[in-house]
Parts: C-alpha cells; structure tokens; sequence
C-alpha cells in the first residue's frame, strides 16, 4: 500500500544536519565556550529575579532556587544546545 514503506534512514539527514554544529562541542574549546554560554545564561536569568526575592530568603532558599534553575535548564536547554554528544 502507499506509504507503507519504511525509511530506514528518516533521521539520517537530521543528524548531517545537527554534525556540523555538534563538532565543535568535540574539542576542548568547544566544551569551555558550551559550559561558559550556559553558566552566563543561567546566571543572568537569576540575577533578574533578584529584585523581586523575598528579603527573608537566606542560603536555603537560593539554594533551592539554583537547583531548580539547573534542573529546569537540564531539560529544556540542552536540547537548544544539541543535547549531550553520543
């Protein structure tokens, strides 16, 4: 029937295209800048929200903030990011 064939392949030029992009994450260069960008925005995202803390938060709440920031960007940011190299 029509559209019962199966590509094998169907990721395969996805993954050409995302090569590119991922090789620079190979090199020791590539890793710094990754981790320096991702630590910069993490950074600046929570510097913003500063303002608008509670003046009775103390390192437990901070902590608990910069956690869940991590978590958060754990899922969601990575993906933007090509994910972990295989």
């Amino acid at each position: 029937m029509i559209g019962d064939e199966v590509d094998d392949d169907i990721y395969a030029e996805d993954e050409r295209k995302r090569r590119p992009e991922k090789e620079h994450i190979r090199t020791s260069a590539g890793k710094r800048e990754l981790i320096r960008t991702f630590l910069n925005e993490v950074r600046d995202e929570l510097l913003e929200q500063v303002p608008n803390m509670p003046e009775e938060w103390d390192d437990h709440e901070l902590s608990w903030l910069v956690t869940e920031k991590f978590a958060y960007e754990q899922l969601t940011s990575w993906h933007s990011f090509g994910g972990w190299p295989a």
